[in-house]
């Protein structure tokens, strides 16, 4: 290894590489990668160890000459997904690292957990943004949709256990500086609290060296969703089997407490769900239009009117396309006749 830290990925039963320096590496299992290192034995024990108990390790090899060293990344419920490798001369100072995030995506409840450093990497603003019991939705940029964030809702709805994803995008951060961000994920079934089996995908980000413009994005049908833009409307992509929320187009509709800041409130109320059955079975002659309750901020419910187009994100994924706008007043009486 040309001295460069490593960044393993430990989710799986044999540790992985998927960055060399800022480099992304496509899950290229530890041992081959490092096949040509004489202490691949000593390096994989190592990580092992602190993949097992967090705990950074420096430890000399070949006789004192060499040195490795390793750091965590852990999530926020302890569940380590990386390891961080350095290996060369004793006598070196490792070169500056970058700082790898970890996320969790519970893809059945459509919620994330980021750590501190995850939600700086993806250039969100810490002062606001929670770690915990955030919306998927939160994690996504605001705003025009690329093919790179096309690649991840199509994943988060299709993805089965086992299936990795990796990726490398340019967005722009809350403070509008321009950021490039790398990304890993693997999905996997793990256990929940109350006994079901969730779909989760573990990943891990890092800033790289940002590119001074984005790259033009000449897809015909996401010009045409860029172009549908109007005031007074809040569009959003939804997963059309879950009605889970995955990214907000416009800025998010203001009066809806859509990043779960109430707990225990479902986002659409329950009485509602027979709308949203009959919303999906419109979806055969067109777009599908009704009422809906979503969780107000500070508790509580308000009513919108929302109009759903089926798309075609990618390949053979496709997702809701939800416009969000207050009723008016015909659609109140007609709502409160109704209840």
């Amino acid at each position: 290894m040309d001295r460069d830290w490593l960044l393993l990925e430990v989710l799986s039963d044999e540790p992985v590489v998927v960055a060399q320096g800022h480099a992304l590496r496509k899950f290229v299992p530890a041992n081959v990668f490092l096949r040509r290192n004489p202490h691949l034995g000593s390096i994989l024990t190592a990580v092992g160890e602190t993949a097992g108990d967090k705990r950074s390790v420096t430890k000399p090899v070949g006789n004192g000459n060499s040195v490795i060293r390793t750091r965590s990344v852990v999530s926020n419920d302890g569940r380590v997904h990386g390891v961080h490798l350095w290996v060369g001369p004793a006598t070196a100072r490792p070169v500056q690292r970058s700082l790898p995030g970890a996320v969790s995506w519970d893809l059945t409840t459509g919620t994330a957990s980021d750590t501190p450093q995850a939600l700086f990497n993806a250039g969100l603003d810490l002062s606001i943004e929670k770690t915990d019991g955030r919306a998927f939705a939160a994690d996504m940029p605001i705003g025009h949709i690329n093919r790179d964030e096309a690649q991840v809702l199509a994943l988060s709805m299709s993805c089965k256990p086992g299936d990795t994803f990796c990726s490398t995008w340019d967005t722009t951060g809350y403070d509008g500086e321009r950021i490039r961000v790398s990304f890993v994920a693997r999905a996997a079934l793990e256990a929940n609290a109350d006994g079901t089996d969730h779909l989760v995908a573990r990943a891990m980000n890092w800033r790289i060296a940002h590119k001074e413009a984005p790259e033009p994005d000449g897809d015909l049908a996401r010009q045409i969703v860029k172009d549908l833009a109007q005031d007074g409307i809040h569009r959003a992509f939804v997963d059309l089997r879950t009605w889970n929320l995955l990214k907000w187009l416009d800025p998010p509709f203001p009066h809806a407490d859509w990043r779960g800041e109430v707990v225990g409130q479902p986002f659409v109320h329950p009485d509602d769900h027979p709308v949203l059955r009959a919303m999906t079975q419109q979806f055969v002659n067109g777009p599908a239009a009704g009422l809906l309750r979503l969780r107000a901020i500070g508790g509580g419910w308000t009513l919108v009117h929302s109009t759903v187009h089926r798309v075609h994100l990618l390949d053979d994924n496709f997702a809701g396309l939800i416009s969000i706008r207050l009723p008016t007043p015909a659609e109140l009486l007609r709502k409160s006749h109704a209840l």
